[in-house]
C-alpha cells in the first residue's frame, strides 16, 4: 500500500526476523509488522487518523462528497 509511506517513516528493524517498523508521523506512535505486510500500520490509520486515512485511500470519492455538500 503505497499510501502509507504518505504517514509512516519505514525502517528495517531486524533483517534476521524480518521485520519493519513504521512510526507515524502524525502521532509518532511505532508498529511493526512482517516485511511486506502493512496490517498494524493500515489498521492504526483506520482507526486514530480516520479523517486522513479516507482522504488518501479515496481521494476520488471525498472530492466527490464535497462537490455535493455545496
Amino acid at each position: 500500500m503505497n499510501f502509507l509511506k504518505e504517514f509512516f517513516e519505514v525502517n528495517r528493524s531486524n533483517e534476521k526476523k524480518r521485520a519493519v517498523s513504521g512510526e507515524c508521523k502524525i502521532c509518532n506512535k511505532v508498529y511493526s509488522d512482517n516485511i511486506g505486510s502493512t496490517g498494524d500500520r493500515n489498521e492504526h490509520l483506520k482507526r486514530k487518523h480516520s479523517n486522513q486515512y479516507e482522504k488518501s485511500k479515496f481521494p476520488d470519492l471525498i472530492s466527490w462528497e464535497d462537490d455535493i455538500r455545496v
